[in-house]
């Protein structure tokens, strides 16, 4: 009769997949000055062991305006409430 199979490595969890924000052409000056601005941070986290790049910092921003976005559209709708 074989053994039960013990001990080992557990399988992998299941990660979600997040999609990918790839494929997006960026104009040349918008592309400069968010390079500009990963430089500007990463000189600023050095100290700290901190770097960032551009697609972190395109994901930030976009999740800045869209958070911006809704809390707009929150105290808009606060105001039409009776």
């Amino acid at each position: 009769m074989a053994k039960a199979k013990t001990g080992g490595r557990p399988p992998k969890a299941v990660k979600a997949t997040i999609p990918s924000v790839t494929g997006v052409r960026l104009p040349e000056d918008l592309r400069e000055a968010l390079d500009a601005m990963v430089a500007e941070q990463n000189e600023r986290g050095a100290a700290e062991g901190f770097s960032t790049n551009r697609n972190a910092l395109i994901v930030r921003l976009l999740r800045d305006a869209v958070n911006a976005w809704k809390a707009k559209a929150a105290r808009a709708t606060e105001g039409e409430a009776p």
